[in-house]
């Protein structure tokens, strides 16, 4: 099961946010730059008409191309380090006027060329995981935050160690996590409330989405509830056929 449609709405719409907000400051900047130093606004165009310059002498070519394409080269130089230097004198950095995205590989678009970038797939998992952990009444509940601490470490009117054994359940947890595959065993939690099942769920949840699955989390009576309600429809459907 992949990520819902949901999950890619919000990746999407904190992706666009980015690349907005990076966007906004350039200009800002650009701004305030080209107020406290006109020359800047000069030199911005500057490079600009000499880029265009230099396309053209490039698709028509000629005989002097080669030469004009080297005068424009050492021209663009020239101007560029005119432009650091006036922003070093104003103690800003030389890429102050560059659009500063989150993520420089992708321009924080999501996608390289037809392929989905890495942040991306960052977004997917970390909002696939919220809405999980929000199904599930809880924070964040991983594997390295669930604490042993809690059992206690004397032996129980079993003679058996709670400690011991949730060290165990949870060293079984983390091995199913870590071998985890969509046809593979199912795990069945059983206990009294607040025994951990809840968080050694969610841990597991978290740890399919990082391997790139999606994930429906829901309690056993709201699960029972969607297959009795799927299958009164079948009913229904067979006896109106």
């Amino acid at each position: 099961m992949g990520y819902s449609k949901e999950i890619y709405r919000l990746a999407q719409q904190e992706l666009d946010r980015r690349r907005n907000t990076a966007r906004d400051t350039a200009e800002k900047h650009q701004a305030e730059i080209y107020s406290a130093i006109p020359r800047i606004r000069e030199i911005q165009k500057e490079l600009a008409d000499s880029g265009l310059r230099a396309v053209q002498a490039a698709i028509y070519g000629g005989p002097n191309s080669p030469q004009a394409l080297s005068s424009l080269r050492i021209k663009n130089q020239a101007l560029q380090m005119e432009r650091v230097k006036l922003l070093e004198s104003a103690r800003l950095p030389a890429d102050f006027l560059e659009v500063h995205y989150t993520c420089p590989k992708c321009q924080d678009t999501g996608y390289i060329i037809n392929r989905r970038c890495e942040c991306l797939e960052k977004l997917l998992r970390r909002f696939a995981y919220r809405q999980v952990s929000e199904s599930g009444g809880l924070g964040e509940c991983r594997f390295e935050n669930f604490l042993l601490s809690y059992y206690p470490d004397t032996p129980n009117q079993d003679g058996k160690i709670p400690r011991k054994i949730m060290a165990g359940i949870l060293n079984s947890c983390q091995e199913y996590a870590r071998n985890f595959l969509p046809n593979g065993e199912s795990l069945l939690f059983r206990g009294h409330t607040g025994l951990g099942k809840t968080h050694l769920s969610l841990a597991i949840a978290y740890e399919a989405i990082e391997k790139g699955y999606g994930v429906y989390y829901a309690s056993s009576q709201r699960l029972l509830d969607k297959l009795q309600a799927k299958q009164f429809q079948r009913q229904t459907k067979e006896d109106t056929d």
